[in-house]
């Protein structure tokens, strides 16, 4: 047996993955738009949810931007791979 440790991912296949981060490109648009659809349709930064409750329209946005960067861009941090210190 080597001295190299096997990753968790290295036996799946790669589609698997690549449908996981296509969902999660949708996702973020969908929640971007969930932000941007009330400043322009009521010009007002508070929308209602499904439940009547006021949601302010950033917390969507930031939230869709985060999934967006977290699919497209895939950063170690995300997946718990250790980062090398210099």
């Amino acid at each position: 047996m080597s001295g190299h440790a096997r990753h968790p991912h290295d036996g799946l296949s790669k589609k698997p993955r690549l449908i996981v981060r296509v969902g999660a490109v949708l996702g973020g648009l969908v929640m971007i738009s969930l932000g941007v659809r009330p400043l322009l349709l009521h010009r007002g930064f508070v929308y209602e949810n499904w439940w009547g409750d006021p949601v302010f329209v950033v917390i969507p946005i930031v939230a869709g931007l985060f999934t967006l960067f977290a699919a497209i861009f895939k950063p170690k941090w995300i997946e718990g791979q250790k980062i090398p210190s210099k």
